[in-house]
């Protein structure tokens, strides 16, 4: 007995992220990513990915294809993963891809990003609380920057790793 309980968890599938994308208001997706994609791991050991664009020669879903506004309903989208904002060529990112299907407002990473969890968590405390999007990123920024120390180029403080896609400058409703 180490003093705590763990517990493990299943990511979910690739068809589950692409379905309630289209229904949240707020979607924040932390994980693995990669140009063009995000990886979910399952289970059974066997990787599902989801995609931004047609420009990814492998099956399975891409945000590019929704129609027209399918996310109209998402007021902020955060991809907490590596290259979320870096488009494959001849392609867009997942947060271009994203804010290109109705996402009002779509936050991203150009590269590496660590300790992105903790960052969103501060972020979305004060977007909750009445903050604008812009306002809850500076102040998560300087929180951040003064609790874990210097930026690096893998911090989600970093304005030169992290990209927006969309207004910032309005509150979000969390229904």
């Amino acid at each position: 007995n180490m003093g705590y309980t763990t517990y493990n968890s299943t990511l979910p599938s690739a068809s589950s992220i692409y379905s309630s994308l289209k229904s949240n208001t707020v979607s924040i997706i932390h994980g693995h990513g990669g140009i063009g994609l995000i990886r979910l791991d399952q289970s059974n050991g066997t990787p599902q990915y989801l995609y931004s664009d047609n420009t990814m020669t492998s099956s399975g879903y891409r945000v590019q294809n929704y129609p027209i506004n399918a996310l109209g309903k998402n007021q902020l989208v955060i991809y907490c993963t590596c290259n979320s904002a870096s488009a494959p060529t001849g392609g867009f990112s997942m947060a271009e891809a994203t804010q290109n299907a109705g996402a009002s407002c779509v936050i991203g990473f150009q590269n590496e990003v660590a300790g992105g969890g903790e960052y969103v968590k501060m972020m979305m405390d004060l977007a909750i609380n009445g903050y604008t999007i812009s306002s809850a990123m500076e102040h998560a920024d300087y929180y951040y920057q003064n609790h874990y120390g210097p930026q690096s180029d893998k911090s989600p403080a970093n304005t030169s790793n992290r990209k927006t896609f969309g207004p910032t400058n309005k509150t979000i409703e969390i229904r």
